[in-house]
């Protein structure tokens, strides 16, 4: 046992270390945190008091939504404008041809950082179960990023407010996918999301009653605590520090923390699938374990799997086919 968890882990330093000389979290910022406002601040507990009601009405905050009529799909690509305006204004999404059967549509959420065909093979097993793939791109990712590079430091960086744009950004662009499904058709609209997708993905949950069913990988509730305690994201730390603590971190990510908004899940009548990683040092395993307490606690239903690998080898056989055989039994159960 031990030289198994010797390989998985040093597999896990070697995939850690491959575009660590792209990373850049940049300088600590308070910044903006909601576009439409363009409100700045001046200390971190008056950007905090901001958060603090804004999460009074939350809905809201999430919930601009761009219109179907306003989708085009030709060949593989889904085009549409954000909801939320601003640079990166055309969201993007990829997927193979409509299906004759209308039954069930996934939309995938990728990790930070995913290339263009991270999920080809995950969606292409979508298909054979008679479920439709949407793969989504990411705000600041591939062609939605302007700088070249593999890793999307716009997305996740030292500014505190740009954060929670970016994964406002992406919740609104999940639920104007769903919305879109719904209106070409679709009984039925899953989610899937892996890592800080799964963060889009679960927070898409909470505030879109049309999704019926949701998968996350590598997830947690709290994203402050993920960035603190990850090894993916302790560049970013390393700048967060001095300027503020974990408790205040907490407080300013709150409304980008799924664990929050459990009376949002119940609601919806949210039917959840967490798959987690025991050697996972990006998403340590008892933050993502405090997530799943606390929606049984709440009450949501939620089935909990964890592989015996880490963040990374998730990805690697046998636990591509592992993830994705729980997948299959999930999305299909009645």
């Amino acid at each position: 046992m031990k030289s198994w968890h010797r390989f998985i882990d040093d597999r896990e330093e070697f995939f850690a270390r491959r575009d660590e000389e792209f990373k850049d979290a940049g300088t600590f910022r308070l910044g903006m945190f909601d576009v439409t406002t363009g409100q700045t601040f001046k200390s971190v507990a008056q950007f905090n008091a901001a958060i603090a009601e804004t999460m009074k009405n939350a809905d809201a905050f999430y919930g601009p939504m761009t219109a179907p009529d306003r989708f085009s799909h030709e060949a593989n690509h889904i085009v549409f404008p954000s909801p939320l305006g601003g640079p990166d204004q055309q969201c993007t999404a990829t997927a193979p041809a409509p299906p004759k059967s209308r039954r069930m549509a996934i939309v995938i959420v990728p990790h930070w950082n995913s290339q263009p065909d991270a999920y080809d093979t995950l969606a292409s097993a979508f298909t054979k179960i008679d479920v439709w793939p949407v793969v989504m791109t990411l705000p600041h990712h591939n062609q939605r990023s302007s700088d070249g590079i593999p890793v999307a430091n716009g997305f996740l960086n030292a500014d505190i407010g740009n954060t929670i744009v970016s994964v406002r950004q992406s919740v609104c662009e999940v639920r104007s996918l769903v919305n879109w499904l719904k209106a070409e058709g679709f009984e039925k609209v899953a989610v899937l999301g892996a890592s800080l997708g799964s963060s889009v993905a679960s927070l898409a949950a909470a505030f879109e009653p049309q999704i019926d069913r949701t998968i996350l990988l590598l997830t947690a509730g709290d994203f402050a605590e993920v960035v603190w305690k990850g090894r993916a994201t302790r560049h970013i730390r390393q700048q967060l520090e001095g300027h503020v603590s974990l408790d205040e971190l907490k407080r300013a990510w709150s409304i980008i923390s799924p664990i929050h908004f459990m009376d949002n899940f119940l609601r919806n009548g949210s039917r959840l699938l967490i798959i987690s990683a025991s050697r996972d040092q990006v998403v340590p395993l008892p933050v993502a374990r405090e997530f799943v307490e606390k929606l049984r606690r709440s009450g949501v239903p939620v089935k909990w799997s964890t592989a015996p690998c880490g963040h990374y080898t998730l990805s690697m056989q046998p636990f591509g086919s592992f993830l994705f055989l729980k997948s299959a039994i999930f999305l299909k159960a009645k």
